[in-house]
């Protein structure tokens, strides 16, 4: 029976800390050629150095640097607190820059906020915090400021149900045929809805709602649109 050779100190390390690299850059959704191209090198050496097999690299430090992490030979136990620590910021800072919702507490990577749409007097408010979180699955596992939204009605059935989850990725490019939630800002809250876009042009969305197979064009200077990737079908 053939040993696997024991690692010494730095391949134990360049292991770790390749491994860090991996998960970080994942996390940030950038592939290796974006990381090889802003740091000045090829795949394959990012590759080799995520793999462990490079003990020593010149590029480590703006590896490094391009991640986020402070210090590229830290220990195993600090770039994994590091890679939570930056994941968490990140997430917050990307919801609010896009100003949909505002986490009142501390939330677990792992963990998906869901929000309401409440009714308003025009239609429906996104409510400001999240009235639920569920374990964050596939495809939006390792997507910053992801969230849920209950859909509130049957405007979009057979598309989606009163009760049903629909998770958003606010990064994805709205293109037409996509369910989407649009949102504006109105009287310090977020008027909210679940829609189809049918076309987009350069100063409209063209939606359409399926209880009646209604259309409405949004002006794109009040609204944002999301794109939705996915839902959670109600338990009957």
């Amino acid at each position: 029976m053939t040993k696997t050779p024991k690692l010494d100190v730095n391949q134990r390390i360049a292991v770790a800390r390749g491994a860090a690299f991996r998960k970080m850059r994942e996390a940030k959704g950038i592939t290796q050629g974006e990381l090889a191209k802003a740091v000045g090198t090829s795949q394959q050496t990012i590759d080799r150095i995520e793999r462990g097999e490079v003990v020593f690299s010149r590029f480590g430090h703006a590896i490094a640097a391009r991640l986020g992490f402070k210090d590229a030979n830290a220990s195993v136990e600090k770039l994994e607190r590091e890679i939570r620590t930056l994941r968490e910021t990140e997430m917050r800072n990307a919801i609010d820059a896009g100003g949909l919702v505002q986490p009142s507490q501390e939330v677990e990577g792992s963990l998906l906020p869901v929000h309401a749409l409440l009714p308003g007097e025009e239609g429906y408010r996104i409510s400001d915090d999240p009235v639920d979180y569920i374990l964050r699955t596939f495809p939006v596992h390792m997507a910053p400021a992801a969230y849920g939204v209950i859909v509130p009605d049957s405007s979009m059935v057979p598309v989606f149900r009163p009760g049903d989850i629909v998770l958003v990725n606010p990064h994805l490019p709205p293109v037409e045929p996509a369910d989407v939630v649009l949102w504006r800002k109105s009287e310090g809250s977020r008027e909210g809805i679940i829609r189809t876009l049918e076309a987009v042009s350069p100063r409209e969305w063209m939606t359409r709602a399926w209880d009646a197979s209604r259309t409405e064009a949004l002006r794109r200077s009040e609204w944002k649109a999301e794109v939705i990737v996915a839902r959670i079908a109600r338990a009957r």
